[in-house]
């Protein structure tokens, strides 16, 4: 497991890794989509955590309606994680639809 991972991200691959390799779906060149599959789900499931706990992810200031502060992009630019868009990285493991 690389240790730059998020905490959230590092459960998540200690939760997929052992399926993975049950079932021989894990080589070593894996290594990088499923570390950035694995901080993909730790974005959504903060941004997740920001919705229960703020409620929309839009508000209405003074300006228009703008993203709300909790889950604003960060300063790099890079807006929060949406299941469904990106890389497929379940389909790069061998776990997408289909693909067992």
């Amino acid at each position: 497991m690389p240790d730059w991972l998020t905490a959230e991200a590092k459960d998540e691959w200690q939760r997929v890794v052992p399926g993975l390799q049950a079932l021989e779906l894990l080589k070593p060149e894996d290594r990088a989509v499923l570390a950035a599959y694995c901080e993909t789900w730790a974005e959504f499931r903060n941004a997740t955590r920001a919705i229960q706990e703020n409620g929309s992810l839009l508000i209405d200031a003074a300006q228009g309606t703008i993203p709300h502060p909790a889950v604003a992009p960060p300063q790099c630019g890079r807006p929060p994680a949406i299941p469904g868009e990106g890389i497929r990285h379940d389909t790069f493991l061998g776990a997408g639809p289909g693909e067992e």
